[in-house]
């Protein structure tokens, strides 16, 4: 029994076991709701033609990656523990700091415990004056659906709702640091 407010559901695919996820009933259309779906919109996997079953967002700053975990613990239910974290780093930090400093680093600055999964993976894409980024990452085609589809409310609704179009717009200018 997940209560009142809540509903469980599962997605069968194919090729593997059904991951049952738990959302809210009703999501209420506000600030905090917009200033999260700005903040995937700038910083999020939003391509919708390859990995259409991928919620990923990425960022170099530990507290726009605590700010984005939050909103998904307190107004989606979502458990920390079904998140995979992976450390993005460019070739020559690994010659500056060690792989199990930077995994402490991330430990600490997001609160996570041994249970949480951590990879660590070498990004020839990233520059080295930009060193590392974590990568929060979570697979399932049901949630990045239903998530795409907030944000497309969202979008709506900041056309005629004052509150969630500044929400949205925070959200956007704290993911791009500038537009």
């Amino acid at each position: 029994d997940v209560g009142k407010d809540k509903v469980k559901i599962f997605y069968i695919g194919k090729t593997s076991k059904p991951r049952p996820i738990i959302l809210p009933k009703h999501v209420e259309l506000n600030k905090q709701l917009g200033e999260f779906c700005g903040l995937y919109y700038a910083e999020g996997f939003n391509s919708r033609r390859s990995c259409r079953h991928i919620t990923q967002f990425t960022n170099s700053e530990p507290e726009l990656i605590k700010q984005f975990i939050k909103f998904l613990e307190k107004y989606l239910f979502f458990d920390k523990q079904n998140l995979t974290f992976k450390i993005k780093f460019s070739k020559g930090l690994t010659n500056d700091i060690s792989k199990e400093e930077l995994i402490c680093f991330w430990k600490n600055e997001l609160n996570l415990d041994n249970k949480s999964k951590i990879q660590f993976f070498c990004d020839s894409k990233i520059s080295r004056k930009y060193g590392q980024r974590m990568m929060v990452y979570f697979g399932n085609t049901l949630f990045r659906g239903i998530l795409d589809r907030l944000i497309e409310l969202v979008c709506q609704a900041s056309l005629s709702d004052h509150n969630v179009r500044c929400g949205f717009l925070r959200g956007v200018f704290a993911g791009e640091g500038c537009v």
